[in-house]
């Protein structure tokens, strides 16, 4: 194994600054050359520090409505047989590795104020009925077994009596939605207390309001026996949340209830998701990117939304990436230009198949490997058209390797890691999906492999697969 000096000097690096840990037995690395981005055509040295330690992984994700909401084929009634059901949750949580949803719930669970007391239910005026609610509790029941672990609501639009004047009456009708997935035997793990609080659709919800909410829903919380964080703010954006979870943040009663902190990509400040980083890092809460349909049908469309999500962990320290829609309808892909991991096609609201989009193969590079727990560790490159992502986990050595121009060979080397004796490369390319190749094997503390164009190869250690 190399001195740690000299790997960083040979790479002519200087070595970054960041938190410790004792060493770990394997990593997983993920280096990432962003199409057309570099002119390089020489050898690429990656160098890997796994004494240098950042976030931890808390995994992959997508939203989604329920099997027969109206939406997905953009026509009623929607079907799509059980069979069928059962094979696209394979698809998204046992192959792609998902282990994360967050249901898309909707107003009229309380369509009108059920009584004047906030802290009297009167049961009779709530109906949770199908998409409003219970339908969502059968959907995670339903994937559970098949890879999913992390569940949270984040309503898309409140009731329209709500205003900010009484958040007590929110707080009351948020506490009734989580009793009742406790009563339905799926206790929630983290409620965001609303969809994009920023944007107009949702209807503009301040930092002052929030800020109540959190204080008074995580006191009642508390109170009923419910063990739920609440992720703030789940905004259209990191400016947007920014000024939100700063303002909560700031009290001490508020941020005891704040599991993780959430923004969408729908516009902003670029240095935001820096600050949004910050924030994270001084309270200790991790961050979550939650959600963006970035992706276009076509894979030069995925290899872009490829390129965020590494910039998201690399730089902006997302512990967890959530697309738009886990499943949706095909027609979605031409009206808006992006889509799902998996495309369903319909006609006239009747199942006819489905097609795994190239979004669904490239982030499986990631999500199929970079299991929940794993750390992120420190990772720098000589080319700057070599974007890396380094992260160790409790087995299996793993690095993954996009090239973006003409065919590159890359070396990597690593210091302060054990390293098995070979690697299985797994690659997705215009013409390849999870194409398993022959091993390669390592030279010392290095491994080298050559990399065909707007690739994305992952190097597994030989003890597995990437489980986490």
């Amino acid at each position: 194994m190399r001195g740690r000096g000299s790997l960083w000097a040979e790479l002519g690096l200087l070595k970054p600054p960041g938190p410790r840990m004792g060493r770990w037995p394997v990593v997983a690395i993920l280096v990432v050359l962003a199409a057309g981005c570099g002119k390089g055509t020489g050898p690429v040295r990656v160098g890997v520090d796994g004494t240098v330690t950042h976030q931890v992984m808390e995994g992959f994700g997508a939203s989604n409505r329920v099997w027969d909401d109206p939406h997905l084929a953009n026509v009623s009634p929607t079907i799509i047989p059980a069979e069928a059901q059962r094979e696209i949750l394979t698809r998204l949580y046992t192959d792609l590795g998902l282990t994360r949803v967050r249901p898309a719930t909707e107003a009229d669970i309380e369509p009108v104020n059920d009584n004047d007391d906030p802290f009297t239910f009167d049961w009779s005026k709530f109906n949770f009925a199908w998409k409003r609610n219970d339908a969502h509790v059968d959907f995670v029941k339903q994937a559970m077994p098949y890879g999913l672990r992390v569940y949270f609501l984040s309503p898309i639009i409140l009731e329209k009596w709500m205003t900010e004047g009484k958040p007590e009456e929110y707080v009351e009708w948020a506490l009734a939605v989580l009793l009742r997935w406790r009563a339905l035997g799926q206790e929630l793990p983290y409620y965001s207390i609303i969809n994009e609080p920023g944007h107009w659709r949702s209807g503009i919800w301040s930092a002052q309001w929030m800020k109540a909410v959190v204080k008074r829903l995580g006191s009642r919380m508390r109170a009923e026996g419910l063990k739920a964080m609440l992720v703030i703010p789940d905004d259209v954006n990191a400016t947007e949340a920014f000024k939100r979870a700063s303002v909560v943040l700031e009290d001490p009663e508020a941020r005891q209830y704040v599991g993780a902190l959430a923004y969408h990509l729908y516009g902003g400040a670029e240095k935001d998701l820096g600050r949004m980083r910050d924030l994270a890092r001084q309270h200790h809460i991790p961050v979550w990117m939650t959600e963006s349909q970035e992706t276009a049908p076509t894979y030069a469309g995925a290899m872009g939304w490829i390129r965020t999500v590494h910039r998201l962990i690399a730089e902006y320290g997302v512990s967890a990436v959530d697309h738009m829609w886990g499943f949706f309808g095909s027609w979605v892909e031409a009206k808006y230009g992006g889509g799902a991991f998996v495309s369903i096609n319909f006609n006239r609201g009747r199942y006819q198949g489905y097609r795994l989009t190239p979004a669904y193969y490239l982030t499986g590079q990631f999500s199929r490997f970079v299991r929940p727990g794993y750390v992120r560790i420190e990772a720098r490159s000589s080319d700057d058209a070599v974007l890396v992502t380094a992260f160790r986990g409790s087995r299996d050595l793993v690095i993954v390797l996009i090239n973006t121009g003409r065919t590159r060979r890359a070396t990597v080397g690593f210091t302060g890691i054990a390293l098995p004796a070979s690697f299985v490369p797994v690659r997705t390319s215009g013409v390849q999906n999870w194409q398993q190749l022959p091993p390669v094997q390592l030279q010392g503390s290095e491994v080298s492999i050559e990399l065909p164009p707007q690739s994305v190869t992952t190097l597994l250690g030989e003890n597995g697969a990437g489980e986490g």
